[in-house]
């Protein structure tokens, strides 16, 4: 878990891997505890796994061939491949603030923390 500050803005980085990506780990359920941020804010998660943002499972789940695309095949696999929001939602941060956050194997979560 790496966590930063620009002005108003806090962003957190939290990876869930096994190192070499071999393993299936158990999906990871903690709570991120944060301190200095108080007040009514936007929190955006992002989340790059197995089943989010990973245009390589995704072509394996609809049985693309590997590597000739069609057009159209590499349409999709790009669209996923864009960062979206995985989850977007306001809070009020009182001084103990903390995150829930749950991750599956092998896992990227982002979560930026602003002001509304």
């Amino acid at each position: 878990c790496l966590a930063t500050r620009n002005g108003e803005k806090t962003v957190i980085m939290l990876a869930y891997a096994d190192e070499c990506f071999e393993r299936a780990l158990p999906s990871l359920k903690e709570k991120i505890e944060i301190s200095g941020i108080t007040g009514k804010k936007k929190v955006t998660v992002h989340l790059i796994d197995e089943e989010h943002i990973n245009p390589y499972k995704l072509a394996l789940r609809l049985g693309y061939g590997d590597g000739e695309y069609t057009e159209e095949e590499l349409s999709v696999l790009r669209e996923e491949g864009q960062m979206k929001a995985y989850v977007c939602y306001e809070h009020n941060f009182d001084e103990n603030a903390s995150i829930d956050v749950e991750c599956a194997n092998n896992a990227l979560m982002l979560i930026e923390i602003e002001e509304v």
